[in-house]
C-alpha cells in the first residue's frame, strides 16, 4: 500500500526497516507458533533499538497499530520471539496479523541501508528524457514495488540498483548529475538535488525519487542518434566515504530489461496492496526439512531437563536463540519452536550437517543418531 496511512504512524525519530506484512486471515490462531520472515534494511553494524508493531485490523480498514515488543525489553507476557539477523527477520507467533519493524537509534548513530535505482524509458526520437532515481528501503518488497510501478510505466533499469548506508543525525541525501555527453544539457537547476532528511528517515513519501529531466541541444545529438550517458553520485550530505555512483545511458548495452515479478506459493496472506506492503510468503523456504517423524522424536529427547543441562536449553544457546529463552519455556514442546526457527534461518542443503555437528557437541548422541536415520551421516 502505497498510503502513508497503511504505515504505523512514526515519531521523528524512528524510521521503517521493513515493509508493511500482511499475514493474515487477521486473528486466525494456531495450536503452535508459526515462523513469519521477512526482510529489513537495518545495518546491524550500527546500534539500534528496534520494536515489532502489529496490527490486527482487517484487510479494508486502516490499521490500528501497536508495538508488541522492543527487542531486549521482552518479558514473560511477551507473544512473540523475534530473531533479528543481518538483512533479515524471523518471528515466532501464535497468530496472524500485519507485521512492521520500527527502529530508532541508541545514543550512537543508527544505520540503514538504502536501495537506489535509476530508471528511464527507451530513447526515441524526442527532444527531451527523464532518468528517475528511486531511493527506497533496501528491501526486496521495495524494489520489487518499484519495479512493477516502471513495468507499467514502460521504463527501464538503468543501471544495477546499488545500496547506499544512510546514518541517523538529520543531513539529506545529495543527488548530483556529471559527466553529461556532449550534445545534451540538464533542466535549469537540475543537475543537482537534495532529498530533505525526513522525508528519507521518516519513510513517509511513498516511491520517493528525483528526476533529472535532460534536453538535447545542438545537431550534436542528431549525428549520435539522441544517445546520451552521464552519472549519478548519491551521497549524505558530509559523507565523504558513503557514496554511490549509478551510471545511466541510452545505450541498450547498459540497461536491463525488467524481469517478471517471482512466482510464489500461496501463503493465505492478505493481497498485496503495492510497493510497501507485501504479503508473506515461501520464497526461501529450506529445502531441506526434518519429517514430522524425526521432529517428534527430537522433541521428546530434548524437552526432558537434563541435570546436564544439554536439552532443548542447550539447542537454543547453541543455535545462538537464546536471547529470550523464557518463551520457549512456556511452550508444551520447547524443542518445536526452536526446531522451526532453525531451519527458517537456515534453508540451505548443509543445514542437517550443521544441526548434526551441533547435538554432537552437545553430547546428545542419542539426538544426533534420529536425525542420522532420517538424512545419513553428513560428516
Amino acid at each position: 500500500m502505497s498510503d502513508t496511512r497503511e504505515k504505523p504512524q512514526l515519531a521523528e525519530h524512528q524510521t521503517l526497516l521493513s515493509p508493511v506484512i500482511l499475514v493474515g486471515p487477521p486473528g486466525t490462531q494456531f495450536l503452535k507458533p508459526v515462523v513469519v520472515s521477512f526482510h529489513h534494511c537495518a545495518n546491524l553494524k550500527s546500534t539500534w533499538n528496534v520494536s515489532v508493531y502489529g496490527s490486527e485490523s482487517p484487510p479494508d480498514e486502516v490499521p490500528q497499530w501497536q508495538r508488541i515488543v522492543t527487542l531486549g525489553q521482552e518479558t514473560i507476557n511477551t507473544p512473540i520471539y523475534t530473531q533479528l539477523d543481518q538483512g533479515k527477520v524471523h518471528i515466532l507467533t501464535d497468530w496472524l496479523q500485519a507485521f512492521a519493524l520500527v527502529g530508532e537509534p541508541c545514543t550512537a548513530p543508527a544505520v540503514k541501508n538504502l536501495r537506489l535505482a535509476a530508471f528511464g524509458p527507451r530513447l526515441v526520437a524526442a527532444a527531451e528524457y527523464c532518468v528517475r532515481l528511486y531511493v527506497v528501503e533496501d528491501t526486496r518488497a521495495a524494489l520489487e514495488g518499484v519495479t512493477q510501478l516502471e513495468r507499467r510505466l514502460g521504463g527501464r533499469l538503468l543501471d544495477k540498483p546499488k545500496t547506499l548506508p544512510f546514518q541517523s543525525g538529520g543531513a539529506g541525501l545529495c543527488l548530483a548529475l556529471e559527466d553529461l555527453s556532449l550534445g545534451w544539457r540538464c533542466k535549469p537547476q537540475g543537475g543537482y538535488q537534495e532529498i530533505p532528511f525526513r522525508h528519507v528517515w521518516g519513510s513517509t513519501c511513498p516511491l520517493l525519487h528525483c528526476s533529472f529531466c535532460l534536453e538535447h541541444v545542438g545537431h550534436a545529438a542528431a549525428r549520435d542518434g539522441l544517445a546520451f550517458s552521464a552519472r549519478v553520485q548519491v551521497y549524505q550530505r558530509g559523507s565523504q566515504t558513503r557514496r554511490q555512483l549509478i551510471r545511466v545511458s541510452s545505450s541498450e548495452s547498459h540497461t536491463q530489461a525488467l524481469s517478471p515479478p517471482p512466482c510464489r506459493a500461496p501463503t493465505g496472506a492478505a493481497p498485496p496492496g503495492g510497493p510497501t506492503t507485501t504479503p508473506a510468503t515461501s520464497a526461501d523456504r529450506p529445502t531441506t526439512r526434518l519429517s514430522a517423524e524425526t521432529r517428534q522424536k527430537l522433541c521428546q529427547c530434548l524437552n526432558s531437563p537434563n541435570p546436564r543441562g544439554n536439552d532443548w536449553r542447550m539447542l537454543a544457546q547453541m543455535m545462538q536463540v537464546n536471547r529470550y529463552v523464557n518463551y520457549f519455556a512456556t511452550k508444551k514442546s520447547p524443542t518445536d519452536p526452536i526446531l522451526d526457527l532453525w531451519e527458517a534461518r537456515h534453508p540451505e542443503q548443509s543445514s542437517c550437517t550443521e544441526l548434526l555437528n551441533i547435538l554432537r557437541i552437545m553430547g546428545r548422541e542419542d539426538a544426533a543418531q534420529i536425525v542420522e536415520d532420517q538424512v545419513g551421516p553428513r560428516v
